[in-house]
């Protein structure tokens, strides 16, 4: 579904690019994560999907099109649920649907169905700071899913949760997308996470950015954390660990030593 071919980009005023000559590809419906070291550039491979920074050469191919000009192609939650406090539930999911033009009344109906979808059809009324945090990621997956795109970027979205609501909302949205047949690129520092959730991992482990390793995670669907327990997800969690601390470690020699901050 989605290629990478060749890609280069380089942040404006910086010395060196962050990624160069990149290339790999997601199958259509997989649910494919990429792990790696705090700043080694995989937020940056979603800015350069939904057109927040540019490539420099090469090309980022959409069932064999390039998404250059292409529009809601994709849907992206980050981190935050960045939630407006001023609207009601309903209102934060409508907005993706206001913002393409879509008339009231459809997209009331839309969003009742993806609140329902998501076990919150009886909160459209309410305001963010009357739900939980996992309630609010719920919603922000809601208002994810009312883009109406089949790829879904997820850029650690349970990172600021407790550790049991991360857990519960990890297995809610494995439910979820065996349900919707969505392809999601998801991104996390968690390599347990990311072993649960995902048919493939990519790690990034070079700096700039000139491969990422590809492994995939040997369980069926529908998954159990029992399964993490076995000898063989054990050792591909060792290998992926182990990958991602060299990973750190280049990308340290490479920025230098941090400066202490003043004051």
């Amino acid at each position: 579904m989605l290629e990478f071919k060749e890609v280069t980009f380089q942040y404006e005023g910086a010395d060196h690019p962050l990624i160069e000559n990149l290339s790999f590809s997601i199958e259509k419906g997989s649910f494919t994560s990429i792990i790696g070291a705090s700043g080694s550039g995989k937020t940056t491979i979603f800015r350069l999907l939904n057109g927040l920074e540019h490539i420099r050469s090469g090309e980022i191919l959409l069932e064999g099109e390039n998404i250059s000009g292409m529009k809601n192609f994709c849907s992206y939650m980050p981190q935050n649920d960045l939630l407006l406090p001023w609207s009601t539930v309903e209102k934060n999911v409508c907005l993706p649907m206001r913002v393409q033009g879509v008339k009231k009344p459809e997209q009331k109906q839309i969003a009742a169905h993806m609140l329902d979808l998501v076990g919150l059809g009886d909160c459209a009324d309410k305001y963010p700071r009357e739900l939980s945090g996992g309630m609010r990621q719920r919603v922000a997956f809601a208002r994810t899913l009312c883009a109406g795109s089949d790829l879904l970027l997820l850029d650690e979205p349970f990172s600021a949760l407790d550790y049991l609501t991360r857990i519960s909302l990890q297995e809610w949205l494995l439910d979820q997308w065996m349900k919707l047949n969505k392809t999601i690129l998801f991104i996390t520092h968690d390599v347990e996470e990311a072993l649960f959730l995902s048919k493939e991992i990519y790690v990034v482990a070079d700096r700039p950015v000139r491969r990422m390793e590809r492994y995939q995670v040997p369980m069926d669907y529908p998954r159990t954390r029992e399964m993490l327990i076995r000898s063989d997800i054990q050792e591909l969690k060792e290998e992926l660990i182990r990958k991602m601390r060299e990973g750190d470690e280049r990308i340290r020699k490479v920025r230098g030593p941090r400066l202490p901050r003043k004051g």
